[in-house]
């Protein structure tokens, strides 16, 4: 089964996330005694789940709308290949509202990540400093907001894929495509994200503790949904700190085996209501040293890049915002 690596509640709490996919401590210890058994024997075959029928690549059935490259890209063989930034016009003569997502890369064996923007009159739209729409990164792929929520993809948008390809030693092709839910009423909260990241990446070489940390400020009266941490091969763990406007922290988060295979959004099983002066601190934490069995070179000195051989360090927080509702007209 898929890895789940936030840290888990002390004292047995119950969990908060909503997509928590962790084992309980007694099913672990079921199933490492069945690991431990000589015959391991076969449980009662008719409790065992109906085999899936994957009846469409669409995790959440057909999407009301699929947007595809207009020829497929080339990925060579080898070396590496900067961003490719892809404009697909949506043609929306009217604003869409969006409920979920799902990215479905064409070539998953050299597609590395895709971020979807909503660009309007070739610029990035929102103002929230990262409007994207959909994420496709090694354990996420799909996005589906809770009740009631929906991202805005304004008339006359424009999608950027930005592609993000690293050859395997076959040249192949690539068409990604994302598939958009639109929402059956009209959305209460529009959903958006903010970036706690700090580029100013100087990791000395053999390093295996190095700490960067990153602020971004909330407007108050939001709900806050989630986070998604991001590191590359170095990345070693990562925390959210929720900071208060009279400097009072407490975690919210905390992920400290983090996994560049498994970059998982954590989504809250309550959204959190925001303060004001509320500030969401995003800490992360890198192993440059030659324990560190992912790492390509413990001896090099390593930097922010778009290479995976590069390094990152983002915090992503996704919060919704109240839509304003049109005066009721006053009764005569």
């Amino acid at each position: 089964m898929p890895p789940w690596l936030a840290q888990p509640e002390a004292g047995g709490q119950p969990s908060p996330w909503a997509n928590d996919r962790s084992l309980s401590a007694e099913s672990k210890k079921t199933l490492l005694a069945w690991l431990d058994s000589k015959d391991r024997p076969e449980g009662n075959a008719g409790d065992a789940p109906k085999p899936i029928q994957w009846l469409s690549d669409w995790s959440l059935g057909q999407p009301d709308v699929v947007f595809g490259f207009p020829q497929p890209v080339a990925v060579k063989a080898e070396g590496t290949m900067g961003y490719r930034n892809i404009e697909i016009p949506t043609n929306f003569t009217e604003d869409r509202w969006i409920t979920a997502a799902q990215v479905l890369p064409g070539a998953r064996e050299v597609v590395h990540h895709v971020g979807v923007f909503i660009a309007k009159n070739g610029a990035m739209g929102g103002g929230d400093g990262l409007n994207y729409l959909a994420l496709y990164v090694p354990g996420t792929s799909v996005e589906e907001f809770p009740a009631g929520m929906a991202k805005k993809v304004p008339a006359g948008a424009v999608l950027r894929f930005q592609m993000h390809y690293t050859p395997n030693g076959r040249a192949t092709t690539d068409s990604t495509r994302l598939g958009l839910y639109f929402a059956k009423e009209p959305p209460q909260w529009e959903v958006r994200n903010a970036a706690a990241g700090n580029s100013k990446i100087d990791i000395p070489p053999g390093e295996p503790n190095y700490e960067l940390s990153g602020e971004v400020s909330l407007p108050p009266n939001v709900l806050i949904l989630g986070f998604f941490p991001h590191m590359h091969l170095r990345g070693k763990a990562f925390r959210f700190d929720l900071v208060q406007a009279d400097g009072t922290t407490r975690p919210i988060l905390n992920v400290p085996r983090y996994d560049f295979n498994w970059q998982l959004t954590y989504d809250l099983a309550t959204p959190m209501p925001s303060g004001r002066g509320l500030r969401i601190k995003a800490t992360g934490w890198f192993d440059n040293s030659a324990a560190n069995k992912a790492n390509p070179d413990p001896s090099k000195n390593v930097h922010f890049g778009e290479q995976t051989t590069d390094e990152m360090m983002g915090g992503v927080v996704k919060y919704a915002v109240p839509i304003p509702r049109p005066a009721q007209t006053a009764s005569r």
